[in-house]
């Protein structure tokens, strides 16, 4: 008996999930690609906060926003909301470094 679109759909995206240990184990190269753009960055809580908002979006968490993010490293949501929406960094230095 032939499957609906959706069985198969479902049964296609269930193939799919990537499992969150495999990205634990390139947390530390993605740290160390990241470390150039980091470093451009004045203030020592920005940097502190693009490294946890990458390794969130690299977690298991279902909806991958500021918000989940910040909950997730047991932050509070405004101080990764601020840093996403209004932290002022100058974005040319992290131009030059990608075009190298």
């Amino acid at each position: 008996m032939e499957c609906t679109f959706d069985e198969r759909k479902k049964e296609l995206e269930a193939e799919c999930v990537v499992k969150p240990s495999f990205f634990e184990s390139c947390l530390d190269r993605l740290k160390v690609f990241m470390k150039p753009f980091v470093q451009s960055m004045n203030r020592f809580d920005q940097r502190d906060h693009a490294e946890t908002f990458v390794s969130g979006l690299c977690s298991d968490l279902e909806s991958k926003n500021a918000e989940s993010i910040a909950y997730h490293f047991d932050l509070d949501r405004k101080t990764m909301q601020y840093f996403i929406g209004q932290s002022q960094w100058a974005d040319l230095p992290l131009r030059k470094q990608l075009v190298t």
